[in-house]
């Protein structure tokens, strides 16, 4: 009787122990799970930044990208316009001679009236 109180109560030891080994076994792969998650965390922390780097440089290579773009499309459009802006130099120019020239016209018409009013008076006297 005591010899099988004995084994039964190291049975129960014994399945005691067990459960608490899974409990433990359970605990330790719960652990290195942590700790692979953690790694995880900390690999990725540590990439961030460059990650925000390669970032701001591909908006940085976008942004020149564009510049040159509209460089080259202000450079066509110059070259197109060119001949306008001759011709509108040229128009303002003529433009500038005529007025000057209107000007003196205009001031020897005023002259002339002034002469043949003068002209006028002294016959009427």
């Amino acid at each position: 009787s005591t010899t099988r109180e004995e084994l039964q109560r190291h049975v129960v030891d014994l399945e005691r122990l067990r459960k608490q080994n899974e409990a433990i076994e359970r605990d330790v792969q719960r652990m290195k799970e942590r700790d692979t998650y953690l790694d995880k965390i900390k690999q990725l922390r540590l990439k961030r930044p460059w990650l925000l780097v390669d970032r701001a440089l591909a908006l940085v290579r976008e942004a020149e990208e564009s510049i040159a773009s509209i460089k080259a499309d202000k450079t066509e459009h110059e070259k197109h316009f060119a001949p306008c802006r001759k011709t509108l130099r040229i128009m303002e120019e003529k433009r500038a001679l005529m007025t000057e020239a209107m000007e003196e016209v205009q001031s020897r018409m005023k002259q002339e009236e002034d002469r043949l009013r003068g002209l006028y008076l002294d016959l009427e006297k």
